[in-house]
């Protein structure tokens, strides 16, 4: 074998010995990632501890707001739950109801209840009881007392509405000094108007009121809903209340643009409705023939789907033009086959 051969001999050596090399490499680093990542797992689990609290017999329609209610520096719980028996209407056969209520000095049927919960062992910082399921809760706008610290409002079902200190669960008021509420409709999310009406030194709020569930869903003609403003201080009904235009129920939430006008709409699910436009100004002088009809710049209709969740607003596919994520429900009410994400 001369030089050239063997100098080639040694090199196809060292080439297939490289080749295992790999192979090797490539066959027992997954193990030993596996391997690594087992025995952290194992590390890391065994200090973790998984803290859960149990609400037995409720249910819950509410949105969850964190805050430091405690003044420890950490977020805690802000929620709302509601007793079985009022979700399934069972709560109604409940003879006794009425005065167990009495007793708590909570409207009938009392099945609502808020809840202040320490976030890092979910202990129970306070809780009180309300009229009906809450769904709504705002705490970043308004301070009722003037100490400091943020206040919040509830809004739910057969016209629950209450405002209260998060940090205690302090009461300031609830829905009785609105005279214009109707037992059985819903109350909204309220949005804080920037002008005090009543001159009290603090802004007052807009809220809508509307939606009978005992309507059965193929009675199309329903009662009007309606905006009401409150007074932020003590809970009272100023003036009258605002009745959508178009003689519809109403569900939605009213909308502040631009600081200075209120967008409301109306409509449910088996009835059609529309979305308006008002000046604040107009509102509080209630000159109905100041409102106007928005007009839909495009329109998609999903067939056989139902939405319940507002759109998020974001740029999600970088043209720098705002875009909308929307959770959309297949099927009908509560028998709702499957949810879809989309953004549009």
């Amino acid at each position: 074998m001369d030089e050239e051969d063997e100098h080639f001999t040694t090199n196809e050596r060292f080439r297939r010995l490289a080749e295992c090399c790999v192979i090797f490499s490539l066959l027992i680093t997954p193990i030993a990632c596996v391997f690594i990542i087992v025995q952290t797992s194992d590390n890391v689990l065994s200090k973790l501890t998984i803290d859960s609290r149990w609400f037995l017999l409720t249910g819950s329609e509410s949105c969850i707001r964190l805050m430091d209610i405690n003044g420890d520096g950490l977020d805690d719980i802000l929620v709302a739950l509601t007793e079985v028996t009022a979700i399934t209407n069972e709560i109604e056969k409940d003879k006794n109801r009425p005065r167990y209520c009495q007793s708590l000095n909570v409207e009938t049927p009392c099945s609502g209840t808020v809840y202040g919960i320490r976030g890092y062992d979910f202990s129970i910082l306070w809780s009180f009881r309300v009229k009906q399921s809450i769904f709504e809760l705002v705490c970043d706008e308004i301070d009722i007392d003037d100490d400091g610290y943020r206040d919040c409002i509830g809004t739910g079902r057969q016209a629950t509405l209450v405002a209260f200190d998060p940090r205690n669960g302090k009461i300031f008021w609830q829905n009785e000094n609105i005279k214009s509420r109707r037992s059985l409709w819903n109350f909204y999310n309220p949005i804080v108007l920037p002008v005090d009406v009543d001159h009290d030194h603090m802004n007052d709020i807009l809220i809508s009121h509307g939606g009978n569930p005992t309507i059965p869903s193929d009675v199309h003609e329903r009662e009007a809903g309606c905006l009401i403003i409150i007074s932020s201080r003590n809970g009272n009904q100023i003036g009258e209340p605002f009745w959508m235009p178009d003689g519809k129920e109403t569900y939605m939430s009213p909308v502040l643009y631009g600081n200075s006008t209120i967008l409301f709409g109306t409509g449910g699910e088996t009835v059609p409705g529309g979305l308006y436009s008002i000046s604040l100004e107009n509102i509080l002088e209630e000159k109905y023939r100041y409102v106007t009809i928005m007009k839909s710049l495009w329109k998609r209709i999903f067939n056989g789907f139902e939405f319940y969740t507002t759109p998020a607003p974001g740029d999600f596919n970088s043209d720098l033009f705002v875009d909308f994520m929307i959770i959309l429900n297949h099927g009908k009410n509560n028998r709702i086959k499957s949810k879809v994400i989309l953004s549009i």
